[in-house]
């Protein structure tokens, strides 16, 4: 089925794509202008052996080769190239056509940011001291951590859960923008994260394949539904890595406000519970279409707990901020209803940075301790 993820100026398969077929054709992408093609799968996956690139002349090559073909001394990815005016598919020949979980990212030459961003891919292992770019691209086929931090006081990124090829009439909205000098550390609930920089900074930074479901009420933080993307689009991304149900849980010692903002296109709920009470428990559904789809709202709890199952093409982003100490005569808790509810603020997309005109690409977030 086709599953695939389309922009501007990419497209980005998975496993479904390619799934009961026998070839798939990249020339949509790649053939008026040619293209390079990142692949991330994981480590000792099945059915990757039996997957080639295969151009209508010359020899075909195993995707395999380049899931963990990096530079060795930038440890970027290194693409298959197609050249302008080739035709170039990608060829199943596992029993049945099987395949199994993988990512690829085929990009247009010529794209937004194409000669500045780096490819990385979560498998690759810990920098430190780096400055990896002013446009940083991560990739890998389960949900990651991107963990970075720096000396500087200039570490400023603008981070969306797409490639870096996106431009500003797709409407795809800012997942997380990392302040100043804080560091970052943020994850992804699918197979791809972009940061675009203010600077270019040294900084130490790590990718870790898993993402916590447990947060602290006092970081700025974000979660998503499966597969997120946040594009005018509506797609979404999928894997069979990706669980049915996800369940998060932000807390703290003492009450905080929280400053929420939640962007909704889903008819199933995304429940919210204060402090582990049943009682003060709300279901929120979104469309993309109307004003339900953005709502913002503070929200005063020891705990916020969330939980969603996944539903086909529903997606959601809730982002965090927190607003510090709930003073004692407000700490009485209160559904969140009317005046603690989130609510509508606007009827389409948020208005975020253009990453075309973002001059910065380099990775992110606190070091490991």
């Amino acid at each position: 089925s086709d599953c695939a993820v389309h922009f501007k100026n990419s497209l980005i398969l998975d496993e479904f794509d390619l799934s009961g077929q026998d070839s798939v054709s990249l020339d949509s992408v790649c053939r008026d202008n040619g293209c390079k093609v990142y692949v991330s799968s994981v480590k000792d996956a099945t059915l990757i052996d039996k997957l080639t690139f295969k151009p209508a002349t010359g020899d075909e090559i195993s995707l395999k080769s380049f899931t963990d073909n990096f530079d060795a001394k930038t440890r970027q990815k290194i693409p298959y190239v197609v050249k302008k005016g080739d035709s170039v598919s990608i060829k199943n020949a596992n029993d049945n056509f099987a395949c199994g979980p993988i990512v690829i990212y085929a990009i247009r030459n010529g794209a937004p940011n194409s000669d500045i961003a780096g490819v990385y891919d979560v498998s690759t292992t810990y920098r430190d001291e780096q400055a990896l770019g002013k446009v940083v691209t991560v990739m890998g086929p389960t949900p990651f951590t991107v963990w970075a931090s720096s000396p500087s006081e200039n570490l400023e990124a603008s981070v969306f859960a797409t490639g870096f090829d996106i431009e500003e009439g797709e409407k795809c909205t800012e997942v997380y923008h990392s302040n100043r000098g804080l560091g970052i550390k943020y994850a992804i609930n699918g197979p791809i994260t972009t940061l675009f920089f203010k600077e270019e900074v040294q900084m130490n930074v790590d990718f870790l394949d898993f993402f916590e479901s447990k947060l602290n009420l006092t970081a700025a933080t974000l979660f998503t539904s499966q597969g997120y993307i946040g594009c005018g689009n509506a797609e979404i991304y999928h894997s069979s890595l990706y669980d049915s149900q996800i369940n998060f849980e932000l807390s703290s010692d003492i009450p905080r406000t929280t400053h929420l903002e939640a962007f909704l296109n889903t008819d199933d709920p995304l429940t919210l519970r204060l402090d582990g009470n049943a009682e003060m428990e709300r279901n929120f559904t979104g469309s993309i279409g109307d004003d339900s789809y953005s709502r913002t709202g503070d929200i005063s709890a020891r705990e916020l707990s969330f939980t969603y199952s996944m539903a086909d093409d529903a997606s959601f982003l809730v982002k965090f901020t927190d607003l510090g100490i709930t003073p004692e005569v407000t700490t009485r808790r209160t559904p969140p209803t009317s005046s603690t509810s989130l609510r509508p603020t606007s009827p389409t997309l948020p208005t975020s940075p253009s990453p075309t005109t973002t001059t910065s690409p380099s990775t992110t977030s606190a070091a490991r301790g």
